[in-house]
């Protein structure tokens, strides 16, 4: 079902994207968390630099002052010999904006990553589904990027990069100091907002007093390799099974028959979840009736 919207809005030109329909008949589309106007202390945290106002809400502690701090909608160098370039990136030729994970050599990477760390669990996954993500990928997710060829806006790939869609509130907890909260029902594995801060070198970490309690380490990629390292996988896998380049080889049978099985479990669960539906609009309707 989902795969026909996105036929459609292929065709039709539009400019919606798939992230505005949902077949999960656990969202209510017409909940909305209601705010009190005496509760809001500030309108818009990020001073209007996202799509969509984030306002401030505190409705249990008066007293509590509102944090301050910079708001920034991107990441961004604590120094200037901090080094954030792009140019490690790859890029694929897509012309489907990427609904075929199989070409996308970037889609391609997320899977082998995941083959190669998961290959002892027989727990392999390959990123995003119609732009959620449905399981956890330990391995992470390579995103199409500045290099390739798809649309921005339309491609199965660019989720997180994508501009805040999600209507959400900063609002003071009871227990827990201040946090956000999405406004409004949404499917499982939608992508909400990215957390955002400064980039520090390990030098420049280590010369920060103030803790490291909300330190990240971004170096993900090279701690994967390690770990795969110390655990004995790349020892496995050396023995001619994958290749280094995503782009050195299409996949094995054994890939495609899994990747394949995978599909037809995903069809299959949603056809469940529609013939669900289906059976409670009948249900609905019956009871209108009477």
């Amino acid at each position: 079902m989902m795969s026909e919207i996105v036929d459609y809005l292929e065709v039709t030109f539009t400019q919606l994207n798939v992230d505005f329909f949902t077949f999960s008949f656990g969202v209510d589309e017409t909940r909305y968390v209601p705010i009190e106007k005496w509760s809001v202390v500030m309108d818009d945290v990020t001073n209007g630099l996202e799509a969509r106002p984030i306002p401030v809400i505190n409705d249990h502690d008066d007293k509590e002052p509102v944090p301050t701090f910079i708001y920034r909608a991107r990441r961004f160098p604590q120094r200037a010999e901090v080094d954030m370039s792009t140019d490690f990136c790859s890029g694929c030729d897509c012309t489907d904006n990427c609904r075929d994970w199989t070409k996308c050599a970037c889609q391609r990477l997320t899977h082998r990553e995941s083959v190669r760390a998961e290959a002892s669990h027989n727990n392999i996954t390959k990123g995003y589904s119609n732009r959620l993500l449905e399981e956890r990928v330990r391995t992470g997710i390579f995103e199409c990027n500045e290099k390739c060829g798809c649309d921005r806006k339309k491609c199965s790939n660019r989720v997180v990069q994508s501009e805040l869609k999600v209507p959400m509130h900063m609002v003071r907890t009871p227990d827990m100091g201040w946090g956000v909260r999405t406004a409004v029902d949404i499917p499982k594995g939608m992508f909400i907002a990215c957390y955002h801060g400064a980039v520090l070198s390990d030098a420049i970490a280590e010369t920060n007093k103030n803790g490291d309690e909300y330190y990240a380490d971004l170096d993900f990629y090279n701690l994967a390799e390690q770990e795969k390292t110390n655990s004995g996988v790349d020892y496995v896998l050396d023995q001619g099974v994958f290749f280094d380049d995503v782009g050195a080889r299409d996949l094995t049978d054994e890939e495609k028959e899994k990747a394949d099985r995978e599909e037809r479990l995903v069809k299959r669960r949603r056809e469940e979840e529609e013939k669900e539906m289906r059976r409670r609009r009948k249900y609905m309707e019956k009871i209108l009736e009477d």
